[in-house]
């Protein structure tokens, strides 16, 4: 399986790299000229821009992409974004671990404990994403209903169970492939 992992300056990409490390993964920071072609899946890392008051060409060209997409904490509010979600600055910043409501049994426990650190949150999704996971902050797991599209508004890579979901999407993307 080959990745492409768009850096978006995430303190933990060296945890997600080392996650990845089984798979072919290219590296790149996001661009309006970025091609998908010859990849099986695309991985947006979190990061720290402030989607609440701007919003960076760079993420139309999401729109473009044609193959699964996973979106980590900045990456989740990049998607979220383009497809018209609300995004809100929160009072002060979530960091450590919590535990968060999952909706369905898709990932076979009904809480998960999750790594957070951000301070922004998805405060709804369009109508043609399902919800997944909660908690009191807003949404923490978002699915396309038709497409291979799905965020975490967590950070997956530094342990927890939230592992469960990346794993989950990247066994389904390889699934998908064949």
């Amino acid at each position: 399986m080959r990745i492409l992992l768009i850096n978006n300056g995430s303190i933990y990409i060296d945890k997600l790299r080392n996650i990845l490390k089984e798979y072919e993964v290219e590296e790149k920071k996001l661009s309006s000229s970025i091609s998908f072609e010859n990849f099986d899946c695309v991985i947006l890392s979190g990061g720290s821009i402030d989607l609440t008051s701007s919003h960076p060409k760079e993420i139309e060209v999401i729109k473009k992409c044609k193959i699964p997409i996973f979106g980590i904490c900045l990456g989740f509010q990049m998607i979220c974004k383009l497809f018209g979600s609300k995004l809100e600055r929160m009072e002060k910043r979530r960091k450590g671990f919590v535990e968060i409501n999952v909706k369905d049994s898709l990932f076979g426990i009904k809480k998960m404990k999750v790594y957070k650190n951000h301070i922004v949150c998805v405060k709804g999704v369009p109508e043609e994403f399902e919800i997944l996971g909660f908690s009191d902050d807003g949404i923490e797991i978002a699915k396309h209903k038709r497409k291979e599209i799905w965020g975490v508004q967590f950070h997956p890579e530094m342990g927890g169970d939230g592992i469960k979901v990346l794993k989950y999407f990247l066994s389904e993307s390889l699934h998908s492939k064949n």
